[in-house]
């Protein structure tokens, strides 16, 4: 796993993020809803997803963004995620820190 959080935002660089989940990505249909939704999102915002990936397993998943704003980030991934809940599963998981 990246890290202790469940999910989140890091400032890499000076301009750049990574907006992360450990949420068992690869065989989740809520995660990728998360992800899906966070893309909007940042689109809506006019902030460039510059790369994606997941861990071999599948459960951490990452990607880095053109923005350095991680507190707006931190909240776009729980907003989505929140959502996503909503839509399809339950909240035993959601741990924001």
């Amino acid at each position: 796993m990246l890290c202790e959080a469940h999910r989140g935002a890091i400032k890499c660089r000076s301009g750049l993020s990574i907006v992360f989940a450990n949420d068992g990505y690869k065989g989740n249909d809520r995660s990728k809803l998360e992800v899906d939704l966070l893309r909007q999102r940042l689109e809506d915002s006019a902030v460039a997803e510059l790369a994606f990936g997941f861990c071999p397993a599948g459960y951490t998943w990452v990607m880095l963004v053109d923005s350095g704003n991680t507190a707006q980030l931190d909240d776009g991934v729980w907003e989505a995620t929140l959502i996503a809940f909503a839509v399809g599963g339950t909240v035993n998981s959601v741990q924001r820190g």
